[in-house]
């Protein structure tokens, strides 16, 4: 499957099973110090969890985001839940 055909794909059928959000603030300052979102989702028996995390620090200082080396080319690469 190419990343056109995955795009075309009606995932509506998919049903998310549970989320869940956390957020750490710093007691001093009340600003968030970390945030993390767990979501499972589930589409004909197959299901898939994700997990995002993100750490905050140093406000107000120069930023620079950059993508991990180890990132796949293609995000379909090891397929979609419920895409076959």
């Amino acid at each position: 499957m190419d990343r056109r055909q995955a795009g075309d794909m009606d995932l509506n059928r998919g049903s998310l099973e549970n989320a869940t959000a956390r957020l750490w603030l710093d007691l001093g300052t009340n600003r968030p110090v970390q945030s993390e979102l767990e979501i499972k989702i589930s589409q004909r028996g197959a299901t898939a969890t994700a997990t995002l995390t993100i750490q905050y620090s140093e406000y107000g200082g120069p930023t620079a985001i950059s993508i991990p080396p180890d990132v796949y080319d293609d995000p379909y690469e090891l397929g979609c839940p419920g895409a076959g």
